[in-house]
């Protein structure tokens, strides 16, 4: 199983990688880690933070051609990086992953990251806002939700 994380650049990106996950049967997990600040790679790349703050989406797949397909769904594959390709002063297979993700504010639902990033006014680069998809799938989600804080 591989851990992937997508950075966003966009709401439009945003819109596009959510119906590609929701489509993809090898994805699992999806969950959302907010860096603030930059993170570098060990392959060289730099993700530049909007407003000091990252915006990433973490899945799991089993698939190992999720390149590939990020470039069928018209996704920028330099977006996408396997979590263990970040840069970590942890060199210790087993606790890699949870020191690079400890560095991040991890969101599970859309709403709560809509609504976390509505409060500090972010917005990306071209100048959007990230937004809850308009479909069914998500309302039904907002709602079971809501109903399971109750």
């Amino acid at each position: 199983m591989l851990n992937w994380l997508y950075f966003l650049e966009s709401n439009k990106e945003y819109h596009k990688l959510l119906t590609f996950i929701d489509n993809e049967e090898d994805i699992s997990g999806k969950s959302y880690l907010l860096f603030h600040g930059s993170v570098k790679c060990i392959d060289g790349r730099v993700f530049q933070s909007d407003n000091n703050l990252l915006i990433s989406v973490n899945f799991f797949t089993h698939s190992l051609d999720v390149r590939e397909k990020i470039v069928e769904h018209e996704l920028n594959p330099t977006s996408l990086i396997d979590l263990y390709k970040i840069e970590c002063k942890d060199c210790d297979p087993l606790t890699r992953g949870i020191d690079i993700t400890s560095k991040a504010t991890r969101i599970i639902w859309e709403s709560e990251l809509v609504k976390y990033l509505a409060d500090r006014q972010f917005h990306f680069k071209d100048g959007s806002i990230l937004t809850f998809p308009d479909s069914d799938f998500y309302r039904l989600l907002e709602q079971e939700r809501q109903h399971s804080l109750k």
